[in-house]
């Protein structure tokens, strides 16, 4: 059986990216990471497999879950599965001052 792979995209205030960024380095570099002019970096992982995803998500919701978080705490985090009806996974805290999301990318509704 084929492993299954994911897409994740997180913009991550300085907390969360350096725990985020760790992990990636640990791992393989499975994501791409573009910092921000902000303190705030981009994290996009396309076709990774997916047991990347429970540890990623164990770091995501400890931000999105916090009581108060502050600036260097913020998230917004957005997974998909490789299948149509595979789930959609969101955390976001409002604390980025960018978000991710999916998006429509189909020629024939231009």
């Amino acid at each position: 059986m084929e492993p299954k792979h994911i897409d994740f995209m997180a913009v991550a205030g300085k907390n969360p990216a350096a725990e985020l960024r760790k992990y990636s380095e640990e791992h393989g570099d499975f994501c791409r990471i573009v910092p921000g002019k902000s303190v705030e970096t981009l994290f996009d992982a396309f076709d990774v497999q997916d047991w990347v995803a429970p540890e990623v998500e164990a770091i995501v919701r400890k931000y999105a879950e916090m009581e108060n978080p502050g600036k260097d705490d913020g998230i917004s985090y957005i997974r998909k599965g490789e299948n149509p009806g595979d789930p959609v996974v969101e955390y976001r805290n409002g604390m980025t001052d960018a978000s991710v999301c999916l998006s429509l990318s189909a020629p024939e509704f231009e």
